[in-house]
């Protein structure tokens, strides 16, 4: 028995059982089952519209799968674009030697200019790491592999 039913039922059972609807209670129990076939009534609009929402996503998605074919796309590719863009987001973090901020950057920042670059503690402005201090080589993100620097890193 669906919603629908189940309000025609009470409904029915309110006739049966004569509550005269001039009385308190009549008026009351008229008015909830009013609002109760309102209510059924508004769902089952929602329901209808769901439906045919769900009818123009899915022809939406059946459209997009075609594209994707014709232009060559699929979802292996898209699933190794989103490592390669993964590998792409390695960052260094450094911890502050005076109040000890954990300093995250991008190492290649610091190797793409020609003058010596700094990387200041954003809480107390203290360098955390300089270009000046290490060669290419070490694991702070320019690989010299300096004692400073790896200290920092951990």
């Amino acid at each position: 028995m669906d919603l629908k039913q189940k309000v025609a039922f009470v409904s029915g059972l309110m006739e049966g059982l004569s509550f005269d609807l001039d009385s308190k209670e009549g008026k009351m129990f008229d008015a909830i089952l009013g609002i109760l076939e309102e209510l059924v009534e508004e769902l089952d609009e929602m329901q209808e519209d769901h439906e045919d929402l769900e009818e123009f996503v899915e022809a939406l998605d059946d459209d997009l799968n075609e594209v994707e074919e014709i232009l060559g796309f699929s979802e292996d590719e898209e699933e190794e674009e989103a490592e390669d863009e993964d590998e792409d987001d390695d960052f260094v973090d450094i911890k502050c030697p005076k109040c000890g901020e954990v300093v995250c950057f991008d190492p290649k920042v610091i190797w793409d200019k020609e003058e010596p670059v700094e990387v200041l503690c954003p809480n107390c402005d203290t360098v955390v790491f300089s270009s000046d201090q290490c060669g290419e080589g070490c694991e702070c993100g320019c690989d010299c592999g300096c004692e400073e620097a790896e200290e920092d890193h951990e």
